[in-house]
């Protein structure tokens, strides 16, 4: 059984097989039905040798904001996003949610 338990990644043990991914978003305002995604980013962890968890690298998409869902000032003060910046270089949804996706099956096949 100890044999069994060596070939499975240590992360995979502590979160019984499961993957902890931190997941931050930004967005146009409170209600998700209504409001836009605007920023999204994933953060994957590695666990040393002692079980302590750190940072092994983030993926992070700005996101065009959907036709028709809200974006509300008072949300916009608060995240800081200026939506005419040129450097924002946002992508549509679907990709920015493929991107983190993609990542986070990377992730779940190593651990």
């Amino acid at each position: 059984m100890a044999d069994q338990l060596s070939n499975i990644p240590p992360l995979a043990l502590r979160f019984r097989s499961y993957l902890p991914v931190v997941i931050d978003v930004e967005t146009g305002g409170l209600d998700p039905q209504k409001d836009a995604l605007l920023e999204i980013a994933a953060t994957f962890l590695q666990m040393d040798e002692h079980g302590m968890l750190s940072l092994k690298y983030t993926v992070s998409a700005n996101v065009e904001p959907a036709k028709g869902l809200g974006i509300h000032e008072p949300s916009m003060k608060v995240n800081g996003i200026k939506l005419d910046n040129p450097f924002r270089f946002a992508i549509t949804e679907k990709d920015a949610l493929n991107k983190v996706f993609e990542a986070t099956k990377k992730e779940v096949k190593a651990n």
